[in-house]
């Protein structure tokens, strides 16, 4: 709610939640991290034990990872103590706490598998990929360019040649996927209507003649910087017609964002006519996407359609999809950022081009600022919606000193 009145401060319980919960993962994995010799002498399985560990490293290193990529320096605490003297420790510089950070992924690297045959944890390839993100947010490019290196080098993850297949609420796995976290309506982990986290909210996001309320909803600028089937932005393209503007785009475009005119979950989107066609009562009906019939109708007439299905609607408004953390597409970007920062175009070009043709857009062969351009540009199409952009446009700001919807899309915005 602070989020969206602007009001968001140090008290707000977005923040002091964040906050409380990183610090008590941080607690529960520095106890098994200084104790664990003690299991062993008592006769817990070393091997099991050393995978657990793995797991705690893992988790210590993500949770200063949000903490510190979030608030700047924070209390660095890896051993017991007591809360008066949690009260007493101060802010310590992020500087060191990234060394803690990558030495914690490095822990786990050497400890966790590639792969488990039932529940699924963190990983090596998890490991590696959540250090390379990371390390580009604190612009250690060369520690990002090597970890994303090495988990591309293991040989166990590769893209999925149908991109909306990814987010389907059937999906489960896929080889694409690095990190994500398991849902099931046996285990009451669900993507629920009544998640508070718009983010984790099965409704929220649906139309309202679906049952949503579109929130949150596309926005025009993003609409408008997905490039045509010929690479080329929309302005330049002679294959965009605005009058039809989803025709000889990216794939990506209508797969993110509901075409107008297309049938979704039976019912026709167009937010422009009052009335339109609905299977459920196979005829048309007053549209309550529409401005003119419903005030709080999607204030950009756009509506999302990434992760979005007729599944939703089964089950109570409940899915159990996997919550995507890392997929592969996002282990070949940092790459690639990664590689044009120190100077490596060629590879840069070629992890770029990787995630391009699988949505059968021309390899980009530009170089220098248009380069890192460019592959700025396919991390907010590739992945939009996935929780990166705020992490990217942080890590961007101030590059060249203009603001960042200067630096990618000119002085206009």
């Amino acid at each position: 709610g602070d989020v969206y009145k602007r009001q968001l401060n140090g008290q707000s319980d977005d923040v002091t939640k964040f906050w409380t919960l990183q610090y008590k993962l941080i607690s529960r994995m520095n106890s098994v991290i200084n104790k664990y010799p003690e299991a062993i002498a008592n006769g817990a399985s070393e091997a099991t034990v050393e995978q657990i560990l793995g797991q705690c490293y893992f988790n210590r290193a993500c949770a200063y990872g949000k903490l510190a990529s979030h608030m700047g320096d924070v209390p660095l605490v890896t051993e017991a103590i007591d809360i008066d003297e949690a009260l007493k420790r101060g802010r310590t510089p992020v500087s060191e706490i990234k060394e803690l950070i990558y030495s914690d992924f490095d822990n786990a690297v050497q400890r966790l598998p590639e792969s488990y045959a039932g529940i699924q944890y963190a990983t090596k390839g998890a490991a590696l990929g959540m250090k390379a993100r990371y390390a580009l947010f604190f612009k250690d490019y060369k520690i990002a360019a090597e970890a994303a290196k090495d988990c591309m080098d293991l040989g166990v993850y590769k893209l999925n040649p149908d991109f909306g297949h990814l987010f389907a609420t059937t999906t489960k796995s896929d080889p694409e996927f690095v990190f994500v976290l398991q849902r099931s309506f046996t285990l009451g982990n669900s993507k629920d209507w009544t998640a508070h986290e718009y983010i984790d909210n099965s409704q929220a996001s649906l139309p309202r003649m679906v049952g949503g309320w579109v929130t949150p909803a596309p926005s025009w600028d993003l609409l408008a910087m997905f490039t045509c089937t010929d690479g080329k932005a929309i302005d330049k393209s002679p294959l965009f017609d605005p009058h039809k503007p989803f025709d000889n785009r990216d794939p990506r475009c209508s797969e993110t964002i509901i075409p107008f005119g297309e049938k979704f979950m039976g019912v026709v989107w167009d937010p422009s006519k009052k009335k339109v066609w609905t299977d459920e009562y196979n005829r048309e009906i007053k549209n309550s996407d529409c401005l003119l019939n419903e005030q709080y109708a999607s204030y950009t007439g756009l509506a999302l359609k990434k992760g979005m299905d007729e599944g939703m609607l089964a089950n109570g408004n409940k899915a159990d999809p996997a919550h995507i953390i890392l997929r592969y597409a996002d282990v070949l970007l940092m790459y690639a950022e990664a590689c044009q920062a120190t100077g490596d175009e060629g590879n840069a070009r070629t992890a770029l081009n990787r995630v391009r043709t699988r949505v059968n857009l021309p390899d980009v062969t530009s170089s220098g600022n248009a380069l890192r351009d460019a592959i700025r540009l396919e991390r907010r199409l590739e992945l939009a919606f996935e929780q990166c952009r705020l992490y990217d446009i942080r890590r961007w700001k101030g590059d060249s000193g203009k603001s960042v919807m200067a630096e990618l899309f000119g002085p206009d915005g």
